[in-house]
This record gives structure tokens, sequence and C-alpha cells, in this order.
């Protein structure tokens, strides 16, 4: 890398990091999910209650894998549990994947594009508020770039070379559905690339008939499992056979209507939603219009039987992750950052290549500071932040009787709604009674305004 090269990058991973960093301790997100997990790591540490799987996934049958709790419980730990610290790991991780997607980007394809992608995914809003989101979904566009890279170099590897890809590419798989199941949407992107390989005799493909290669995979893949595996084993196996079973019919049922389902328009609209905020924060309709056309340059010299080039590789296992996020028809965010690292790369190289000079670092500098200082001002998409949820906790904690938490309005319906509020007070020093009590805190987020009322029952 060239000393200028070198300069830029470290800029732009100093730029990253203050975004993701900016008022944190301030405009943390702190919902009950995320509580949930650092309830179980704080279970895990002071009682020894290590979780075999994680919190229930949309399919209430199925749980998340355990992975986050996992790597709260070192976090934590050496924190003193302060809530903050985890948001600090995995705005560091984002900053890495900045780095992980410059790498990836001049892999595939140059220098330039490798600068322009890594600049596009630190400054991008829906990145940065992903990564400033202690939550275990936060592990998700990583471990999806893992996998593209893991994936070409299978394709792009000598024979000999290729083989100790295989594996990797297994435990990348396994990762992703320990971390998030939104993002084993990647297995069929996986599964389309193999067939295809298969279908056109590529020598690259044989490596999945080796039977050395898979027992190796499997047994790295069944050490990852292993608590998964305990958990099913006195469950009724829902996590591993149920959970297969339902991957292979899944792709049938798109056209039939489940309740955990959303509608195509829901899910349409939620999409150029999710690509505003990738794209370009202010507005939706910029943002297609720059998607739309990337798109349709992209598919000037496009073809699927030269697949293996960089950017036909990559078009394509973008196309097939967008494909399916609108198959799974869910409208979450929790399904679409498998899309961050495609979208920008294949957005980078369209304009590394069709605008020249200095003009580009003008558009990119501009196109910067409007998506950074909208979501400054739109306190970095935060409805409560942690300041608030730490105030009114400060109020509940200096409870000098016994007390337990409630809630009311949208939300409340769920065990962890109040979960948030529940850790910051043991953490204030004050946690809820077990049992019964005198005195209930009653929690509210109506009209995005975090309310909290006193009730004594006689």
């Amino acid at each position: 890398m060239q000393s200028k090269h070198f300069i830029s990058l470290t800029m732009i991973l100093l730029l990253a990091l203050f975004v993701r960093t900016h008022r944190l301790t301030e405009l943390m997100s702190f919902v009950g999910d995320q509580a949930w997990y650092y309830l179980s790591a704080r279970d895990a540490i002071l009682h020894g209650n290590v979780p075999l799987v994680g919190i229930t996934a949309s399919r209430t049958w199925l749980h998340q894998g355990a992975l986050w709790t996992y790597l709260l419980i070192p976090i934590l730990g050496m924190a003193k549990f302060h809530p903050v610290a985890p948001a600090l790991f995995t705005s560091v991780l984002g900053v890495m994947t900045v780095g992980c997607v410059y790498a990836v980007a001049r892999r595939f394809f140059n220098e330039r594009t490798g600068l322009v992608a890594a600049f596009l995914y630190a400054t991008s809003p829906l990145v940065i508020v992903n990564d400033r989101l202690p939550y275990h979904t936060t592990l998700t566009p990583i471990i999806t770039l893992g996998i593209l890279y893991v994936l070409y170099k299978l394709i792009h590897e000598t024979d000999h070379g290729r083989k100790k890809y295989m594996p990797l590419l297994v435990i990348s798989l396994v990762l992703m559905y320990l971390a998030n199941l939104g993002g084993i949407i990647m297995v069929y992107v996986v599964v389309s690339f193999i067939a295809t390989g298969f279908f056109l005799h590529e020598k690259w493909a044989r490596v999945f008939l080796n039977k050395k290669l898979i027992l190796q995979s499997a047994v790295m893949a069944g050490i990852l499992l292993i608590p998964t595996i305990l958990y099913d084993v006195s469950h009724g196996f829902p996590q591993t056979v149920k959970f297969v079973s339902w991957m292979i019919s899944r792709p049938f049922l798109v056209f039939v209507k489940q309740s955990t389902t959303s509608s195509w328009g829901d899910v349409i609209a939620f999409l150029g939603a999710t690509l505003q905020k990738i794209i370009f924060y202010p507005s939706v309709w910029i943002a297609m219009v720059v998607f739309i056309g990337s798109g349709a340059l992209l598919t000037r010299s496009f073809h699927w039987r030269s697949y293996k080039k960089p950017i036909n590789m990559l078009t394509i296992f973008t196309g097939l992750t967008l494909l399916g996020v609108l198959i799974n028809k869910t409208a979450s965010n929790a399904y679409t950052q498998v899309l961050f690292p495609g979208v920008i790369i294949l957005l980078a190289y369209v304009l590394a290549n069709y605008i020249k000079g200095t003009m580009l670092w003008f558009i990119l500098a501009l196109l910067a500071f409007v998506n950074v200082y909208s979501l400054m001002g739109d306190n970095y998409g935060v409805m409560i932040p942690m300041k608030e949820r730490l105030a009114k906790a400060s109020e509940i904690a200096k409870e000098k009787s016994g007390y337990i938490i409630g809630g009311a309005g949208p939300g409340s319906e769920f065990r962890s709604f109040t979960m948030n509020t529940e850790y910051l007070t043991w953490w204030l020093g004050n946690e809820p009674a077990t049992g019964s009590a005198q005195v209930i805190y009653i929690m509210s987020e109506k009209n995005v305004q975090l309310s909290v009322y006193r009730t004594v029952q006689k």
C-alpha cells in the first residue's frame, strides 16, 4: 500500500470511529430485547447460569443462538457491567468491518474501489446506527463479508489451496446461525453458487464431494453447535431438525400468507426505506435513483456464465441476498443487515469506475456530510436515548422499599419490555424484587415518550 493510500485509509477509519462513538453514552439505544442478553450474561457471570440459546426469535418456536451472550460475558465482566461497554465493542467492530470492506473491495477490484467502499461504509447512516447498537444482529455484516470472501477464495484458489476454505465456509455459516437467524439467508446464497458450480462442471465445486473435508467441516460445526445440540436434546430438536425442515420448505411457502410474515407491500416499502438509510438518509427517491441507476450500469456487462468474475460474483451474491430478504417477507432490520457489504461495495465499484478525477471525492464528501449531519440531527435514529432511560432508572433506584416493575402500552405484552429498566436499576444498586411488592413502577413508551408511574398496592 502506498503511503498516500495508507493515510487515506487511516483518515477513513478515524472518521468511522468518531461517528460510531460520538455521544454514545448519551444516545445509545437500549431496548428490552438488548437487555435480555445483558441479564443473561450477568447471570452467567454471577451465578454460573450459562445459557444454551439466545432470545426467542420472530418464529416463537425458535431461539436465536447464544453467541452474543458469550461475547457479552467477558465484555460486561471487564467493564463492571457498564451498559455502554458492549456498544463500544460493537462500534470498534464496526470500524474493523470498514477495514475489511476496504480489503475485500481492493482484492476484488483495485485500490481506488477499496477506498471508496471503505468511505461509503464508514459514513452510511444505517451502518452507523447498526454499529452503535449493542445487539446480536450487529455481528451480521462482518460475518456476511467473511462468507463472501471465503466463497470467493474457494472458487478462485488452486485445487490444493481451496481445500482449507470449505471448512471455513461452513464455520462462517454456523457463526451466522449462532449470531442472527435472519442472516441464515446466506445458506441459500451459498447453495445457489454450489449448485451453479456443479451444473457447469466446475472443478472448485468438487471440493464438496471430498469425504475428508466433509468430515472436518462436520466436526468443526458440531463443536460450535454443542450448546445448541444440548438444548435441542431436551426440547424436541427445534433448533436443528425442525429448523432445517423449515429452511427447506420456506422457499415454497413464499406466496402463502403466514402470521409471522408481512405483506408484499410492507416488505417492499421497508426495503426502500432500508436502501434510503444505507445510501442517502434524507431522501428515499434519491437513494432509489442511485440504487436503480447503479444496477442498470452493472447489468450492461453482466452474464451469469461468467459468474466467477469478481463484479459478476458480487452482483449475483448481493442479488440473491436481496431476493432472499424479499422471499422471507419479514419487515425487520434483522433480515436486511446482510445487504450492507454487497450493496455498498457494488455502489463503490460503479462510482469508482464511472466518475473520474477529483469529482468523485467531491461527491463522496458531500454525500458523507449530508448523511452524517442528518443522522446526528436525528440523534442517530434513537427514539428514547440511554440518558433518558438512565434518568428514569435512577429515579426508580431511589425507592426505599421493595418494588417491582411493570409495563403498559405498546410492547408491554412482551416479557422483555421492562428488562432494560430492570438491568439499569440493578446496575445502579437497587434491583426490583423477585416476587411481589407493594410498590409498582409502570413503564410506558407510548408515542415514543418514556413515562414512569408509581403506584402502591393496598
